[in-house]
């Protein structure tokens, strides 16, 4: 069968170094969201760094822009706008390391200006990535990209192993010390390691996953998996009907008629949407967005903090784990059923509500209580996962039914969070609503 022979001719060496590329996408991004609740510890920002971190995030998806722009113009190989961008993550997460506490003063007070430009360059590979890695894999065999997909999925899992076997020390205290006017001052018990050693790490395993790139793009033998496709200049791929190429099934007419049976199968197993159902899901999606993406990463700190860095640290790491759960749920266990997406939006929206709630209460409900950091980690994982699910699910629907689709609901997902990240920026940067809470403001009232 053609399925047999496509397995037999598979080479994993191959699959691992896809799989390390995957990983390279989004790793650097995750890893920083990660490091949050010892980053807000040091830096100038305190609780609203998250929220800077996130409109610089948005701010990076001018790279998309700028690499269709330039292809437009002049095309130019995929590869070499790949490597610039792998190259820029490199260079990135070494200096991470050494440069996340240091401060700068700009407009007006001291800001993690080093700290904030680094993201951006790792923010510029995690959004071009999917104009430009995901489109690179389209010349390979269909199962190479499903490698690729698996990967990406890992870029959040690996990091938050690693954020695990890290820890997080403990919860800040506030002690009597002689030291200080105030009479007290703040003592956070230190992690098993530190963050110049987390992203020490992680950067090797970026540096590895550039040279598993390189080593795809360069090895002759890795052509022979490419599919029947000319490659052009530029990003510009045609295939070809008539396969003939190593690597590639010989029994052309076997492999023609399962590939017919199972279009013939997909397109007979549509439901198209109807347009009230196809513009609702498109709203939905960026409403979805522009919280998930917008909203809540930049006040998670202030939701989550108040219940300590242990609470905070779990939380952080378990969304993490949540996020690629979700999505590989949704590809096992697809809804593509309007009612069912939209019953399962408000579920989500419950959590969601809880999550909003504590982060304008400071300090929350149960702060100080071990059922309340449990409820609260709960809360932000069953949120993230669940709101994965759906968006996914979402996108799945989308995706049969022809077209520019997908263009349009990735358009929505992309102005939904733009949109979300700056209302959470304004809010948090420029008026009272979100609070910071003072842990050693209980030792004083005592």
């Amino acid at each position: 069968m053609t399925i047999d022979k496509n397995y037999n001719q598979r080479r994993y060496t191959l699959d691992i170094l896809v799989s390390l590329f995957g990983i390279s996408s989004w790793l650097l991004v995750n890893s920083t969201f990660l490091q949050l609740p010892l980053l807000v510890e040091k830096a100038p920002e305190q609780w609203s760094l998250a929220s800077y971190i996130v409109i610089t995030i948005q701010i990076a998806n001018i790279g998309p822009l700028l690499y269709n722009i330039i292809q437009y113009i002049y095309p130019i190989k995929d590869s070499i706008f790949i490597t610039f961008l792998m190259t820029i993550g490199v260079i990135g997460s070494v200096f991470f390391g050494f440069y996340y506490d240091t401060s700068s003063y700009f407009w007006g007070q001291d800001r993690s200006v080093a700290l904030l430009v680094i993201v951006f360059g790792f923010a510029l590979v995690g959004c071009t990535s999917s104009v430009l890695f995901m489109p690179y894999m389209g010349r390979f065999q269909e199962i190479y990209l499903i490698t690729y997909l698996v990967g990406e999925g890992l870029s959040g899992l690996v990091p938050s192993l690693l954020a695990l076997a890290q820890g997080v020390g403990g919860n800040t205290k506030c002690v009597a010390s002689n030291e200080t006017e105030s009479g007290y001052d703040y003592y956070t018990p230190p992690p098993r390691f530190n963050i110049q050693i987390f992203f020490t790490i992680i950067s090797c395993l970026f540096i590895i996953c550039t040279i598993a790139f390189l080593l795809i793009d360069r090895l002759p033998t890795f052509k022979k998996q490419y599919s029947n496709v000319d490659i052009k200049s530029g990003n510009n791929y045609t295939y070809k009907k008539d396969d003939n190429c190593d690597g590639v099934n010989e029994n052309n007419t076997e492999s023609n008629s399962a590939s017919e049976v199972s279009a013939t199968d997909s397109t007979n197993s549509v439901d198209k949407l109807s347009k009230y159902n196809y513009i609702y899901l498109m709203i939905l999606m960026a409403v979805i967005c522009f919280f998930t993406n917008g909203v809540f990463p930049s006040t998670q700190t202030y939701s989550v903090a108040p219940y300590g860095n242990v609470a905070y640290h779990w939380a952080i790491v378990l969304s993490s784990i949540a996020n690629p759960a979700g999505c590989f749920l949704a590809f096992f266990l697809p809804h593509k059923n309007v009612r069912m997406i939209t019953i399962l939006s408000i579920f989500t929206s419950v959590f969601g509500i809880y999550a909003l709630i504590t982060s304008l209460m400071s300090p929350p409900p149960m702060h100080n209580m071990l059922i309340g950091q449990i409820i609260i980690v709960i809360c932000w994982t069953l949120f993230t996962g669940l709101h994965s699910y759906v968006r996914l699910s979402i996108n799945a629907s989308f995706r049969n039914q022809g077209g520019r689709s997908l263009v349009f609901i990735g358009s929505c997902q992309q102005i939904g969070s733009f949109v979300g990240s700056i209302v959470a920026f304004t809010v948090i940067n420029f008026t009272e609503i979100f609070k910071y809470y003072d842990v050693c403001a209980d030792f004083v009232a005592s």
